[in-house]
């Protein structure tokens, strides 16, 4: 009995359409997440990815507008990291003075954990 794809699915087969530049087979996988899930930003943002990673760049710049045409916002990235049992995330493009008290903090926690390591 046939069961039918989530988004996760379609989202996992769009990934592995990136790895092994597949192009159509992408195209049929961002269609079939949209139908599921149609505004999350990231279907697009990989979806331009792979066009500008086979050098369609047209088409690069047509996911990018579609995702506009629909109002959909790339999310910004971030990075988290653990230092003396506290998670400390890192978001792309803030700027905030406490943001940079805490990376300057995390950098010098990280620091002194190299320095006392011992090398085997």
């Amino acid at each position: 009995m046939p069961i039918k794809a989530s988004s996760t699915l379609w989202g996992s087969l769009l990934l592995a359409c990136q790895i092994h530049q597949n192009v159509s087979l992408a195209e049929t996988a961002v269609e079939r997440f949209v139908e599921l899930e149609a505004d999350d930003s990231g279907v697009y943002v990989l979806l331009s990815n792979i066009y500008a990673d086979a050098g369609m760049w047209e088409d690069a710049l047509k996911a990018r507008r579609l995702m506009e045409d629909r109002e959909l916002k790339k999310e910004a990235g971030s990075s988290i990291i653990e230092v003396d049992c506290f998670i400390h995330e890192f978001v792309n493009g803030e700027k905030s003075l406490v943001q940079v008290k805490e990376l300057h903090f995390v950098i010098q926690s990280l620091s002194k954990m190299h320095m006392f390591a011992t090398c085997t």
